[in-house]
């Protein structure tokens, strides 16, 4: 069976939150439905190395507390914040990466000159890869823009979790240098580089995933598709 992680931060029936869930709902009966809410970190005291000041630019940590605190046992992850409009079931917008072990919108390598899908800007001038990243996590670093629309596999969503709980070995190699690392990353950067360091390369869900899931790229949200953001 495959869950749905629902990312939010106000109630459940309000507005376009409770809109959005309910869609979700409807249109992914075989799925299980799981909200896990910005304000979890208030009701669970993070386990987890990061910083007190906690942004949603942080929410992936809430998925590994929920993982590692539950051991849940579905087969993926779809991974959904509170703005994403859903006019489709996510098996049909996936279609054959439906399979895979990690993909999304678009993925980011920093190293590469080439452009972000749909953007003016190219992977290496990517604003959340700004900030100095030691060696030992460069020729990992990956992002998956945006958050909302990831899916990952069992085996993948474990081995990240995994590896952020034991790369306190990658803190010490950097504290010499003072350079950055997993805490400092952007929620974006942090899910596609624990993916590639967990084994699971992240990959694209389909060619025009971008068109749906860049909010600078919609134009409208009526057709088939899974659309971010839509907050009215």
């Amino acid at each position: 069976m495959d869950s749905i992680l629902f990312l939010h931060h106000k109630p459940l029936d309000s507005g376009i939150t409770g809109k959005h869930l309910a869609l979700l709902k409807t249109l992914n009966p075989d799925m299980v439905v799981i909200p896990i809410s910005f304000m979890d970190k208030i009701k669970h005291k993070a386990a987890w190395n990061h910083s007190d000041h906690w942004r949603s630019s942080n929410q992936d940590i809430l998925i590994y507390e929920w993982f590692e605190r539950e051991q849940p046992k579905f087969e993926r992850y779809f991974l959904i914040e509170w703005d994403t409009f859903c006019t489709q079931p996510l098996k049909e917008f996936y279609g054959t990466s439906y399979h895979r072990s990690c993909v999304g919108a678009a993925i980011v390598n920093p190293e590469s000159g080439d452009f972000i899908p749909g953007q003016k800007v190219r992977m290496k001038d990517w604003k959340w890869f700004s900030f100095p990243v030691s060696p030992c996590l460069r020729k990992f670093a990956r992002g998956i823009v945006p958050t909302s629309g990831t899916m990952l596999s069992h085996d993948a969503l474990s081995g990240m979790v995994s590896v952020y709980r034991n790369y306190s070995s990658f803190k010490q190699m950097q504290a010499e240098n003072q350079v950055g690392d997993l805490d400092q990353m952007q929620n974006e950067c942090r899910v596609g580089t624990l993916a590639s360091m967990a084994g699971f390369e992240p990959e694209r869900i389909r060619e025009d995933a971008h068109l749906f899931l860049f909010p600078s790229l919609i134009t409208q949200h009526q057709e088939l598709g899974i659309w971010h953001k839509v907050i009215e």
